[in-house]
């Protein structure tokens, strides 16, 4: 048979939406004329119909069906890095972490800068040590895609309470106003939530356009785009409440965030945080890839960086899959 033959038959299958069938023909096309005209451009069109099925699928929760359909992409291109990504997830989602392990080791080949977070992934599924944190490519491209829907989704969808329980716990630990630095700022939502109880509010976050709804919200003296370490070394001792709503889920030992916010604090100063519970170790990351802290874990943290615990007490940080998400609500102090 012709390649000009496969071809023909090859495009009657594709417009009858037999895909398997169509896909064959265009292989035996290439293999026997790799020059032929179009052959590549019609796999790849098969390509992305099978990857935005499975996208589709997974939406709907037809998970096994969008691992198959996953599974016939990388049968196409074997390095198609989205595919990798996605099956992760699944599997991790489906208690499959030899599988998830595979496509994550697979993912960071292709993509070592890690935009999905795969290495706090594979600490989850215990095939590498839990990372210092996370790398900063991911953390600043997840929120920079999630910022046009972040307050909907966290607000209305996943009933967000951290800007709350932080608002209430500086109500009952200050009696007066203070100058405030919102770390991991986001949004602004923890900062309008506090921006009544401050002479000045700042606030740092690694994704410029969270930092880009933050300043709409008008709350904020000075905002800046980065990494929270560089902008605390710049701040000794210019505030009197540091907080971070939200943040302890992308940091993982907090000594050094610890160290760089007292350094930052006046004395008898306030840092206070939210964090994801951990009830059975020190510090472990969760199935989200985040991390969670163990109580006694970050007292003994604070302790070394010289702070107090004022508070470390339980609270809901918000749901997932409807159900609600037990965390911590910190309080340390800067005793001289």
């Amino acid at each position: 048979m012709s390649a000009r033959s496969s071809i023909d038959q090859a495009i009657e299958h594709h417009i009858n939406g037999q895909l398997d069938q169509a896909l064959g023909r265009y292989v035996q096309a290439l293999q026997e004329d790799p020059q032929t005209p179009g052959a590549a451009d019609l796999i790849s069109a098969i390509l992305r119909t099978y990857l935005e099925l499975a996208l589709t699928l997974m939406k709907t929760g037809r998970d096994k069906d969008a691992i198959r359909s996953f599974q016939r992409v990388l049968a196409i291109q074997p390095d198609e890095s989205v595919a990798h990504a996605y099956l992760s997830r699944l599997f991790i989602s489906h208690n499959d972490l030899p599988q998830a392990t595979q496509h994550l080791r697979h993912y960071l080949r292709l993509v070592p800068e890690d935009h999905i977070g795969a290495r706090m992934l594979l600490a989850y599924t215990g095939a590498e040590p839990v990372p210092e944190r996370p790398a900063p490519a991911y953390i600043t491209r997840l929120y920079d895609n999630y910022a046009a829907s972040y307050d909907q989704k966290l607000v209305n969808n996943l009933r967000y309470q951290c800007p709350q329980l932080i608002r209430a716990a500086l109500e009952r630990h200050c009696q007066d106003k203070v100058a405030i630095l919102d770390l991991g700022c986001g949004t602004g939502l923890c900062g309008q939530a506090v921006s009544a109880m401050a002479t000045r509010l700042d606030g740092v976050d690694l994704s410029p356009q969270m930092v880009a709804k933050a300043r709409q919200r008008s709350v904020y003296n000075e905002l800046a785009v980065g990494d929270l370490y560089p902008f605390l070394e710049k701040k000794s001792g210019c505030y009197d409440v540091a907080v971070a709503a939200g943040v302890f889920e992308h940091i993982g030992d907090p000594h050094h965030v610890f160290r760089a916010v007292f350094d930052a604090l006046r004395d008898f100063g306030l840092f206070i945080f939210t964090a994801d519970d951990n009830p059975t170790q020190e510090l472990s990351v969760n199935s989200s890839g985040y991390y969670m802290h163990g109580r006694a874990y970050l007292a003994e943290r604070a302790a070394q960086c010289g702070f107090t615990v004022s508070a470390l007490e339980s609270a809901t940080l918000r749901l997932d899959n409807g159900a609600p998400v037990r965390g911590l609500c910190v309080v340390l102090s800067k005793t001289p």
